[in-house]
């Protein structure tokens, strides 16, 4: 039998698109409330009868939505990055804090991704996962009817 937990997370944030393709969204500065859902999967019970404890992964996910809230994403190679630095407390760039993976525009997909790969890394140091079958999917929507899946 395979058991599964979610928990649900929000973070406000702003982006701007590199001119991939032509669009409002890399052309103007604008923003989203993204919301995260983590779902943690296992066919083995802890010792007290959870997949994990709900407060746990809280305080494991937590610290990674207060970096992307109220941030501005925007790709480390975009010409209007050196702009942007002059006006914003919270900018992140991908390629630095964190986003070293990424050459990408801040899209869904890469927000998406960059979740997943630091989330699959904390949970099972933070909750005592040990167990060979922990399954990890994020489903990260953008908006209210777009969303990215990353699972394994």
């Amino acid at each position: 039998m395979r058991y599964s937990i979610e928990s649900k997370f929000t973070f406000e944030y702003g982006h701007v698109l590199k001119n991939a393709y032509m669009t409002a969204c890399s052309d103007t500065c604008h923003g989203h409330s993204g919301k995260v859902f983590v779902k943690i999967s296992t066919d083995k019970l802890n010792e007290d009868g959870m997949v994990a404890d709900f407060k746990k992964v809280k305080e494991a996910i937590n610290p990674v939505i207060e970096m992307l809230d109220h941030s501005f994403l925007i790709a480390k190679d975009d010409k209007r990055l050196n702009a942007m630095k002059k006006n914003n407390k919270k900018l992140l760039v991908l390629k630095e804090k964190g986003f070293e993976r990424f050459n990408y525009n801040p899209t869904a997909e890469a927000i998406a991704h960059y979740l997943y790969s630091v989330i699959i890394i904390r949970l099972p140091i933070e909750l005592g996962v040990v167990n060979k079958d922990f399954k990890l999917s994020i489903r990260f929507y953008e908006t209210e009817k777009n969303c990215v899946i990353v699972e394994e």
